[in-house]
C-alpha cells in the first residue's frame, strides 16, 4: 500500500467491480495490487479534485490525520461506504484500469489479447454501467453539498468544468 492514505483500496474492488488477482500470493498478484495502486494514486485525486476543487487539498489532510478530520468525516461518509465498501472512487478507478486493459503496448502497436478455450468478450458495456453509477453516486454528494454547505460552513461551490469532466460515456462512441 502506498505510504500516502487514499480513500479506497484493493476491497472496493469486488462484484461489478471484480478485478482479477488481487488476493493470493505470487508475482501475478504483486503485479496486480502494484498497477491497482498505482491507478488509485492516479485516479483518485484526479476525481476528487474535480469535484471538490480545492476543497479536495484539505479533505486529503484530513485523511492523513484522524484527529484533524473534524467535519470532513460527514463528507468521507458520502464519498465511500466503509461497510458496503463501495465508492464513486472505486467506480472511476475500475473504467480507467478496464479501459487500460482493453489492449497491449507492443513495440509495433497496440495488441488486442486472443484467447483460447474461451470466446473474449468486451468489458465495455460493464465499463459503462460502472461509469454511470459513478456518475448517481457523485449526484447523491452533490446534492448532499448542496444541502449542507452552509450548515458544515464549506464554503463549496461545484468547480465550473465539472460536467465536462465527467460528462457520460456510451458504447457507441457518440
Amino acid at each position: 500500500m502506498p505510504a500516502t492514505l487514499y480513500f479506497i483500496d484493493k476491497t472496493y474492488f469486488h462484484s461489478e467491480l471484480f478485478l482479477p488477482n488481487l488476493t493470493g500470493t505470487g508475482d501475478l498478484v504483486t503485479d496486480q495490487q502494484t498497477l491497482l495502486d498505482y491507478f488509485i494514486q492516479k485516479y483518485e485525486p484526479e476525481l476528487l479534485t474535480g469535484m471538490f476543487g480545492n476543497l479536495y487539498l484539505s479533505m486529503a489532510a484530513a485523511l492523513q490525520d484522524p484527529v484533524y478530520c473534524g467535519v470532513y468525516v460527514q463528507i468521507f461518509a458520502q464519498i465511500r461506504n466503509t461497510t458496503l465498501k463501495t465508492s464513486p472512487i472505486a467506480n472511476y478507478v475500475y473504467f480507467h484500469f478496464q479501459r487500460n486493459a482493453l489492449t497491449n503496448s507492443l513495440m509495433p502497436g497496440e495488441a488486442a489479447a486472443k484467447f483460447e478455450n474461451a470466446n473474449g468478450v468486451s468489458p465495455e458495456y460493464k465499463m459503462q454501467r460502472a461509469w454511470m453509477e459513478m456518475e448517481r453516486q457523485l449526484d447523491d454528494v452533490i446534492e448532499w453539498l448542496g444541502d449542507n454547505n452552509t450548515l458544515l460552513n464549506l464554503n463549496w461551490t461545484l468547480p465550473s468544468d465539472y460536467y465536462d469532466l465527467f460528462n457520460g460515456v456510451n458504447v457507441f462512441n457518440i
